[in-house]
């Protein structure tokens, strides 16, 4: 994997010459063993009624994923009212091993939780999975103590980095940019 310092990029960073960034800002470095990253968002959304078992639903799934299901670290949220008036709660798992994953989410334990779930009245709930690797995975962070999501799982944190507060700066923190532009597809 190319560092984003390293000669031989196939296409040139976007870094303006000479470039000075006007803060401080931090990559998470992941272990050599790390090849991706896996995300599962699971939610519950409720109107009127069914807050408390919606509540109860996500934080179980957070309790199971985090337990037996090996996540490696795991967000709670909760937003009162969405785009579309509902409240929702939120568990948000990530696991540097998407076997893990695999493994949760077809063990019998998450599939009679989830199981239940479907069949609540109160709530309607919902799933989101990401497998990302790490060539075209990246992260940010304005100190060396935040630590949010996938941070909790890191193996350390870079020096300050040049690779931010410019147009394009993004795509340059993605180690596959040197070899790729990730033009649309179709």
């Amino acid at each position: 994997m190319l560092t984003k310092t390293e000669t031989g990029r196939k296409y040139p960073l976007r870094m303006p010459p000479g470039w000075e960034p006007p803060y401080p800002s931090f990559e998470s470095r992941f272990d050599n063993d790390v090849a991706g990253v896996a995300m599962a968002v699971f939610g519950a959304q409720f109107g009127e009624s069914g807050a408390a078992e919606a509540k109860r639903f996500v934080t179980g799934l957070a309790a199971l994923a985090t337990g037996a299901g090996k996540a490696d670290h795991v967000d709670l949220s909760h937003c009162a009212s969405d785009s579309t008036g509902h409240g929702q709660y939120v568990a948000t798992g990530y696991w540097l091993d998407h076997e893990a994953l695999t493994g949760f989410m077809e063990s019998d334990a998450f599939r009679a939780l989830w199981t239940r779930g479907s069949a609540e009245t109160g709530f309607g709930i919902f799933r989101e999975v990401f497998n990302i690797p790490l060539e075209r995975f990246e992260t940010l962070h304005s100190g060396p103590d935040h630590v949010v999501g996938v941070a909790h799982a890191r193996a350390g944190l870079s020096d300050p980095i040049p690779t931010h507060a410019y147009w394009g700066s993004m795509r340059d923190r993605i180690p596959g940019s040197a070899g790729d532009k990730y033009e649309p597809q179709g």
